[in-house]
């Protein structure tokens, strides 16, 4: 939302993915502990499963290994174009991840010189776009939120007509 409303050359590169906790061989557990909570309750796991899964749901550096409000709000900034394609699913300890810094690095360099805005890139068919992204993959309903607020700084009626 800053970036829109200074409407400067703006580029994001998001953290990366952070690695998901194996708690037994094959057997990942994210973040969301819906699930894990559900296992506890019927006593499908035990109490000392559960508490360490519940200690090591954040298991490194980066966005939560799960669908949610970051990751769908980083691919959403990928889909409307002010972040590298594959930055936000990319783990946050690749070496590509660091590559990528510096290239996104280099190419804010060139928007600068080339005066490229944000609102350069970010119009209303890309936001309406990155909500069809949004949509289509499922992504977390807190982005609606956030996508709205977008374009009300923008000066963006989404309103409820074709999206």
């Amino acid at each position: 939302m800053a970036a829109a409303a200074l409407n400067k050359p703006s580029l994001f590169l998001t953290g990366g993915s952070m690695l998901p906790y194996e708690a037994d061989e094959g057997v990942y557990v994210t973040p969301d502990l819906k699930e894990s909570i559900g296992a506890r309750n019927i006593d499908k796991i035990d109490e000392e499963t559960f508490t360490r899964y519940r200690e090591n749901i954040c298991f490194s550096c980066g966005t939560c290994s799960m669908y949610g409000t970051a990751n769908t709000m980083g691919v959403f900034a990928e889909a409307i174009g002010i972040c590298p394609i594959d930055s936000t699913t990319m783990l946050y300890c690749s070496g590509a991840k660091y590559r990528q810094a510096r290239t996104v690095g280099e190419r804010i360099v060139e928007l600068t010189k080339e005066q490229v805005r944000f609102k350069d890139i970010v119009t209303e068919a890309s936001i309406k776009n990155g909500l069809r992204h949004i949509a289509a993959t499922g992504g977390s309903t807190n982005a609606q939120l956030h996508v709205c607020a977008l374009a009300r700084v923008m000066g963006i009626d989404l309103g409820y007509g074709g999206v």
